[in-house]
């Protein structure tokens, strides 16, 4: 899990395609909202969302700061208007996770 999001995060910094970073984008987001989803779930989801947060949590740790920097240089900067909603869905989804998973 951690090489996907190492990759997720090496193929932001370099797409140049619209469509690839969005793809890249929602990826990351999935993956986020998969680990803080929605409170009152089942005991399966927990167990799961407890799984890929044991998994993902470290990389995010790892490449956290290069990833909150390049997501908001692409908001602040050059980004197409065509992608600034992925964008602002995919820091929201990772500031989220990182709260829930600090409380």
């Amino acid at each position: 899990m951690a090489g996907l999001v190492s990759l997720s995060v090496a193929c932001l910094s370099c797409v140049t395609e619209r469509d690839s970073a969005r793809a890249v984008l929602s990826f990351l987001s999935t993956l986020f909202s998969m680990m803080s989803g929605p409170r009152g779930r089942s005991t399966q989801s927990n167990c799961n969302a407890t799984a890929v947060s044991q998994s993902v949590l470290p990389a995010i740790a790892a490449h956290g700061e290069q990833l909150l920097f390049g997501l908001m240089g692409a908001l602040l900067g050059g980004a197409p208007s065509t992608l600034r909603d992925s964008l602002t869905e995919c820091l929201a989804s990772m500031l989220q996770t990182l709260t829930l998973s600090s409380s």
